[in-house]
């Protein structure tokens, strides 16, 4: 099943027209993102259903906002990759020592969440959720928890790398990114 069919799937039967006179694929049409994932298609088609245009019509807007009352400056940090990815290993080792387990069986018992919520899909919950229905060890959750925090980042850090604006301020150190922020001032 394609992500258009599985967004589709998630929504009530209703007609979308505004989709019926577009030969592109949904997917470009609704979200104009190579990222799009069937969450994203799926808030798409919900705007497109609400309002009968689809959401790049009113990103392209741009209407509305404070952009035009401040100014906006950011500095970014990108670590040594390794130094980062150790630092997440340890700070999933510390949540789980002090309380991650015991936070996700708490929100998998609640019942006033859907099964498909969000939020229950969050790094983390997945693993743990398994651990805690003794399908996994504990070593073996923490080490998913720790790949799928490290591969989140991964995707932040290309991201910060590769996107910002020319004016954003980047460093690869503490040290520099406190005279980046400074000069901010």
């Amino acid at each position: 099943m394609d992500l258009e069919q599985t967004a589709i799937l998630q929504l009530p039967a209703a007609p979308v027209p505004a989709m019926t006179v577009d030969p592109r694929p949904l997917g470009e049409i609704l979200c104009a993102k190579a990222w799009c994932t069937p969450d994203a298609v799926a808030r798409a088609l919900e705007v497109v259903r609400a309002t009968g245009r689809p959401i790049v019509h009113w990103q392209a807007q741009r209407v509305g906002g404070i952009v035009h009352r401040i100014r906006l400056a950011a500095a970014v940090l990108l670590p040594d990759r390794s130094a980062l990815f150790h630092r997440i290993d340890t700070r999933c080792e510390a949540m789980f020592a002090n309380g991650a387990i015991k936070e996700v069986a708490t929100l998998l018992a609640r019942h006033d969440l859907p099964a498909d919520a969000p939020i229950r899909r969050a790094i983390g919950v997945p693993p743990i959720g398994e651990y805690l229905r003794d399908a996994i060890t504990r070593d073996a959750a923490l080490a998913q928890v720790q790949l799928d925090t490290r591969r989140y980042a991964k995707r932040q850090y290309t991201w910060f790398r590769h996107q910002p604006p020319k004016d954003w301020h980047v460093a690869t150190d503490s040290n520099e990114i406190d005279v980046a922020i400074a000069s901010l001032l």
